[in-house]
Order: C-alpha cells, then structure tokens, then sequence
C-alpha cells in the first residue's frame, strides 16, 4: 500500500516496497537537483521497518542554500515533484509526490539546509527508533491511539503527536554524540565556582557545545573527565550521556581519546553536581560483574546458567556495578537479587571479556568470579525465565562464544584445586 487521501490517518504495516519506493524517488530527484543536493536520507516512520506508518514516505534532501532549489521549481514539477508552498517555513521546502486531483499523497519531501538543525532531527529521529525498539514501540502505540480518534483529522493527529516527538527530539540529539569527537567550550573551567550556588566549585572541568542547542533552550552542556587542569577548550569523544528525569536538559560527558570510563565511575565524577538531579548514566562504556556458580556433582563439577528473558540467551548472574561499589560486592548484590542465593567467592579467580553491544552503541567489559551458592534459588521472574545445573560440556554449548574460554579457565582452574 503506497498513498493516502490528504487530510486522513491510516496506519499500516512497514513495506519493502516503501524503500524501494524511496530509492527510486531518490534517484529521479538526483537527476534534476544535481550538485545542489549534498545528501539524501529516507527518513520519517516508513524509514522505521519494526513499526507502523501512514503509507506516504518522507525523504529529506539536504542542500547548501534552500534559494538554490527554487529556480528548479518548474522542472521538478513536470517529474511529478510539486512545491506545497503554504507548507513550507523559514528551514524548509516541501515538495510532494501524489494525485493531486484525487488528492492523494504518496511522497514528502522536506528539502533543509545541510548540517542544518532540520537535518539532523530527521536523521537522530530515525536513527534514534530504529536503535531503541522500546521508544519506537511507545511511540507505534501513540500513533495507533491517536489514529482511532483522529482518522479523518491529520492536524489534530499530527498536533497528538508534537509533545512525544520534541521529547524524542532530545533524547535523540545528545544520543548521536554518544560515541563522537566533538569541541566544546569551558564557561566553568575546573575550580570555577558555580554562579548560582555559592561554595560549589567545579571538581572537573564544564562546557557546552558550541551552536548546538540543547532542551533547556540553551547550548548542550558537557562534563569533561580525565582532565586535571582547568580548560578554556576541549576536543575529544563523547562516552557517556547524563539523563535528567526532572529536567528538560540532558548533558554530555567527554573524555580523551582512548581514555574510558563506566558507568559507575561517571556516576562518581559529576556526583557534586547531579546529587540534586534525579539522574540516569548512559555509559559508553558497560563494565557488569557476575559469578559463575559451581557445585561438585556426581561426574565432576557443574555451572548454573540462567536463561535471561530479554535476550533468550543463557548466560551467568551477573549486572552493572554501582557507584561506589567494589567488583566484589557487585557480584554478591546481583547474585542475591537474581537467584536469590548468597555466593561464597573463590580466591584467586577473576577473568575478563570485553565484547561490541549490539543493541546500544559501546562496548561491554564482563569481570568473571567463581563461587559457591548458599541457599534456595528464588529467580528474579521479570528478567530471568528458569535457571540450570549443567557441567561444563552442556554449558559450552548453550554459552556465548565469549564466554566458553572463561568456563573452560574455570573448569582447570577448579580441577587444579581438587
């Protein structure tokens, strides 16, 4: 299904030939916008394979000055591209694809400035859903409730939708950092006193980036780690994203390259400041610790494997460690909370696996122990479906690759101990 009555709501399953779609559209504008346009990107919910969409696809085209279109109007409209001049604002040129006379639509085409703010909200925005199904699920259940009392009235339903989209907005802008080098200025060099609250001073260094506007209206704020004297600039990645619950403004947090910090330790580091936030990091940097739990069974030792129920894998107890908390202790918390069990920790045992994430941008670092479990298994059921005793050979199979050399040290290392 390709195409929808101007003014209507209806929502429909994601299509293949909605990309198709985009592509071919892509081309034939290409063939009349030339070297004025600097990129072209599928874009808007059709570009959202796991959701549903109006069945019209969006694509924005980016250009170095939006004067550089309008002398092409007239060609553009014998290809079947109109310009919907009571539709366009100060960034942007709509052009739109349909009959008109039966006064249908099937294609968007919002024509902004290259490495304008338009730009980059319609990149983060899709970029943003299809990396988090959770956020492109809530806003699929959006669309489906306003479309039931919204089906002859697009206004009223776009109108539905505004407050979730500039909240994704900004959650999506400071998340494209996540993981990129970026410059930012220091209006709060370390040793600088807060302006506001007198005898607060800055234990790091604080900045913002330049020209891009954060959602408090003002330019994005970021913390620097790992820096040891005051700055007047900064250049270096981005590794870790301070949300605020209870403020509209997220910030940044930035580091040399090559230098990494985990969840735990950035918690730590901005703590003067986000102890009156109620606060959430996202890290770049993961860093969980957990227990691989042995018994002594009657062929030898055995492992307990826990089948985790938001990734269907098997895997060992195991979670973030917290501000403030030894590795140790991380692995005596998270196995309490998990199994219900209390683990006695084994001298002398203590891997590492460092591994891509796949569902977030970053990298995770797993600390291993051994231990013995004390107690009857109490499984956490929301994020745990059963638990198994196993030996080694059935655990290797059922593990990820990651994981196997460590068992496979655990298991030598346990017969070693007799």
């Amino acid at each position: 299904m390709l195409g929808l009555k101007r003014g209507t709501v209806l929502l429909a399953p994601h299509e293949k030939s909605w990309e198709t779609y985009a592509a071919e559209t892509m081309d034939r504008l290409r063939a009349i916008l030339g070297d004025r346009a600097v990129e072209m990107q599928h874009v808007g919910s059709t570009a959202v394979p796991a959701i549903q969409a109006k069945p019209i696809v969006d694509l924005a085209v980016a250009v170095r000055q939006l004067s550089d279109v309008e002398p092409l109007f007239p060609a553009l409209e014998k290809q079947g591209f109109y310009h919907a001049a009571h539709c366009d604002d100060e960034g942007q040129i709509l052009l739109v694809c349909g009959d008109l006379e039966a006064d249908t639509r099937t294609c968007h085409i919002h024509v902004v400035r290259a490495e304008s703010m338009e730009w980059r909200n319609y990149l983060n925005f899709r970029d943003y859903l299809n990396f988090y199904p959770k956020k492109a699920a809530e806003y699929e259940a959006l669309k489906k409730e306003l479309q039931q009392r919204f089906p002859s009235d697009r206004k009223a339903y776009t109108e539905g939708k505004a407050e979730w989209i500039a909240y994704a907005l900004r959650k999506a802008l400071v998340w494209s950092f996540l993981g990129e080098r970026v410059h930012a200025e220091m209006d709060r060099p370390l040793g600088t006193e807060h302006p506001k609250h007198p005898g607060l001073y800055y234990p790091i260094n604080y900045g913002y980036l330049p020209g891009v506007v954060g959602g408090d209206g003002e330019e994005l704020d970021v913390y620097v780690l790992g820096v040891r004297e005051p700055l007047e600039t900064f250049d270096g990645r981005v590794i870790g994203i301070i949300h605020r619950q209870d403020d509209n403004e997220d910030k940044l947090v930035a580091a040399p390259d090559g230098m990494i910090f985990d969840q735990a330790q950035i918690a730590q580091q901005v703590f003067f400041q986000e102890q009156y936030h109620c606060s959430q990091v996202e890290p770049l940097y993961h860093h969980s610790c957990g227990v691989i739990p042995f018994r002594r069974g009657e062929k030898g030792f055995e492992y307990l494997l826990l089948l985790q129920r938001r990734s269907n894998t098997w895997s060992f107890p195991k979670g973030h460690q917290e501000m403030g908390e030894t590795e140790r202790e991380t692995v005596l918390r998270e196995t309490l909370e998990e199994t219900g069990c209390r683990a006695e920790l084994a001298d002398g045992f203590r891997q590492e696996i460092t591994y891509a994430l796949k569902e977030r941008k970053g990298q995770k670092r797993v600390t291993l122990f051994l231990g013995r479990l004390e107690g009857e298994l109490s499984l956490r059921q929301e994020e745990i479906v059963t638990a198994r005793w196993m030996n080694a050979e059935q655990a290797l199979s059922l593990l990820h690759q990651g994981y196997r050399p460590i068992l496979e040290k655990a298991e030598r290392f346990l017969s070693k101990q007799g």
